[in-house]
């Protein structure tokens, strides 16, 4: 009943941390620090991206786009850049570099690469 689809969700959780770390250490071994992805997911603290190619997601940090205390959600799929002046589209493809993967949260941190500021 109830405890077994406790622990088949705790089994399913557990199989894809699994192939996510196997993923970052294949990533690792690549030696590959630059790529092109897409934002795929917004939240005030985080931008989240979609690696092309690797089909791994990374995650940009808010300071990335603001000296706020969080990016300014302008709808469920954009948000608005006080430092690029600029809005955000979910689909916008982005350049980015990997800053750091964290094996305890299981994540890809990136940094935003050459983008260039609004004139």
């Amino acid at each position: 009943g109830l405890h077994c689809s406790e622990e088949e969700r705790r089994a399913a959780d557990a199989e894809r941390d699994i192939v996510k770390i196997k993923s970052f250490r294949y990533l690792e071994s690549t030696g590959v620090t630059e790529f092109k992805g897409f934002i795929i997911g917004i939240r005030p603290s985080q931008i989240f991206v979609e690696l092309a190619e690797t089909n791994l997601e990374g995650v940009l940090d808010k300071s990335e786009f603001t000296d706020e205390f969080e990016v300014m959600i302008k709808s469920d799929f954009s948000f608005y850049s006080k430092k690029y002046t600029k809005n955000f589209f979910i689909g916008d493809e982005v350049s980015v570099a990997l800053d750091r993967i964290d094996y305890v949260e299981i994540k890809v941190y990136l940094k935003l690469k050459g983008f260039k500021k609004a004139v």
